[in-house]
């Protein structure tokens, strides 16, 4: 088994990462179905479920990673763990509900505008968030500047080079 990335339907995402089980036999075929069911349980303990909803969760099904089929699920908060009964192999998510979706984020720079090249020598970039009343809480941004890789943004972006840049953030 190992892990993959988180999974997003619509106003629903996965509270952790997804399970990737298999199985094959000798010969290397994969054994996608099995005659009796049997149970599969993950472990809620290591997962930040403050943000959720918790009267949504449920495990999924994906054969693809893109169609996502719920699961007759057992919750079991007192004992951190979330199961469900299946015949197959497959990908597999714990997903819910988001108690709040929207977090208000705003970018500001701060800089000495010139004619010629804006923000010249260079420029802070700040970006502040306001979580609704009774929001889920904010619990990153990540920030990309120009073709860079993405980054959880800390501190102020500090640009010292000139010339036009993009950036990219979102809240989480």
């Amino acid at each position: 088994m190992q892990s993959g990335p988180t999974v997003q339907l619509t106003y629903l995402k996965s509270v952790g990462p997804k399970l990737i089980a298999t199985a094959e036999y000798n010969a290397g075929l994969a054994i996608t179905q099995f005659d009796n069911h049997f149970s599969i349980s993950m472990d809620l303990s290591v997962l930040a479920l403050t943000p959720y909803k918790l009267e949504t969760l449920a495990m999924y099904a994906s054969k693809d990673g893109i169609i996502w089929d719920k699961l007759s699920s057992t919750v079991d908060l007192k004992n951190k763990k979330i199961s469900a009964e299946v015949n197959h192999f497959s990908q597999f998510a714990v997903i819910a509900e988001r108690k709040d979706t929207i977090i208000a984020s705003s970018l500001f720079i701060d800089g000495k505008k010139v004619k010629k090249d804006p923000y010249y020598p260079h420029a802070d970039v700040e970006i502040n968030t306001l979580d609704n009343k009774n929001g889920s809480s904010l619990d990153y941004i990540l920030l990309k500047l120009d073709d860079d890789d993405w980054i959880t943004y800390k501190t102020p972006l500090h640009l010292n080079t000139r010339g036009h840049h993009v950036v990219e953030y979102y809240s989480v």
